[in-house]
């Protein structure tokens, strides 16, 4: 989800002055003033990132600052701070350790304002039919953007309306073998402290990637609902008015013994914010969720005893156009709703029945 930028100046800044001996994250647990507690996240039975792959994308972002994300992202995919990922396993998919691939420099014209659904979208996509990326399901692009561009989704504007970062998933079921791209947008701000370093970006950048690895396509990986508020994912319950501001971060050391901040993830076993494995056993298994049945009563008249349906694909690749042509009719009288409505949503350009998605397609 959404990471506002009070957090990231925060880390930042707790980054540079924190002793060496400090403690990661507050070890004793919370219960939150306008929360229920226990809290737990729970599994929507889309894709998580089995072994990550960062490939950063750097529009017009300086050398320093480049060289400073690669190490940052190489130490943090390898550390024990992915450890919290067990918590999150599917009955399918284990999550481990990650990996960094080659950068990629944007060799396009560089403009002073980027819309996230009209631009940044289709830079990822465009990138796919030129074959410059290759994604796969464990792939995940971190799109960094330097202070002299403006990055807007939906109505908010990176830096200067509290929106630090962000994550989604740009549709590419008609170019590629996957129905969209995992990937986040981080951008440095003007008046970050040291706007060249990953200190300036680290928590937005780690809060984003943890939570496109547990909730790749949004809304349909981990989520809770909390207070009535749906769709809260993993690193968002750790950054939260009502969670103390030094239980939101901590931080990772890389074998030369440098410091890196990361975001706290939420832990449902210790019902707390972590850099880690929990403390507690994990007892709460993921299932699947099943699919519903929806009964049609039929009011009045009779209905078609014999129906022919001829789908007409404008652009989708094989395997979506075989989900569609599989979805089953059980009867007159009785359809699967799950299915029917995923790919509706789908076609319709939704990422999940709660997180709709209305970008261009071609």
């Amino acid at each position: 989800m959404m990471f506002f930028i009070p957090l990231v100046l925060f880390a930042a800044s707790l980054a540079a002055a924190a002793p060496a001996t400090s403690s990661p994250v507050d070890q004793t647990t919370h219960t939150f003033s306008n929360s229920s507690s226990p809290v737990y996240f729970n599994y929507g039975g889309g894709r998580v990132l089995a072994n990550p792959e960062i490939t950063p994308i750097w529009y017009n972002v300086t050398k320093e600052l480049q060289d400073d994300l690669i190490k940052y992202y190489k130490a943090i995919v390898t550390s024990a701070w992915m450890d919290i990922f067990t918590e999150y396993n599917t009955p399918t998919q284990t999550i481990g350790k990650g990996s960094v691939l080659p950068a990629i420099n944007y060799e396009g014209k560089i403009q002073r304002a980027l819309d996230d659904f009209i631009d940044i979208r289709e830079i990822i996509r465009q990138m796919v039919r030129e074959g410059t990326i290759n994604p796969n399901q464990n792939s995940y692009y971190a799109f960094h953007v330097s202070p002299y561009t403006n990055v807007t989704q939906y109505d908010l504007t990176i830096c200067y309306s509290g929106l630090g970062a962000y994550h989604g998933c740009a549709y590419s079921a008609d170019i590629s073998t996957l129905d969209c791209v995992p990937y986040g947008v981080i951008a440095s701000c003007y008046f970050d402290d040291n706007p060249n370093t990953a200190d300036s970006v680290a928590h937005g950048a780690s809060h984003e990637f943890a939570e496109s690895v547990t909730d790749a396509d949004p809304g349909t990986g981990w989520v809770a609902t909390i207070d009535g508020a749906g769709g809260i994912e993993l690193a968002d319950y750790c950054g939260g008015p009502n969670i103390p501001q030094d239980n939101a971060y901590g931080f990772v050391t890389d074998p030369s013994n440098q410091k890196w901040a990361v975001s706290g993830l939420w832990s449902g076993a210790d019902q707390r914010c972590v850099v880690g494995k929990p403390k507690n056993p994990i007892t709460r298994k993921p299932t699947t969720p099943k699919k519903d049945t929806v009964n049609a009563k039929i009011n009045y008249g009779s209905p078609l005893q014999s129906i022919e349906i001829t789908p007409i694909f404008y652009g989708p690749n094989v395997t979506y156009s075989s989900e569609m042509a599989d979805t089953t009719i059980l009867s007159p009288h009785q359809v699967t709703w799950t299915s029917w409505q995923n790919i509706l949503l789908r076609q319709w350009g939704g990422e999940s029945p709660y997180h709709l998605d209305l970008s261009p397609r071609l």
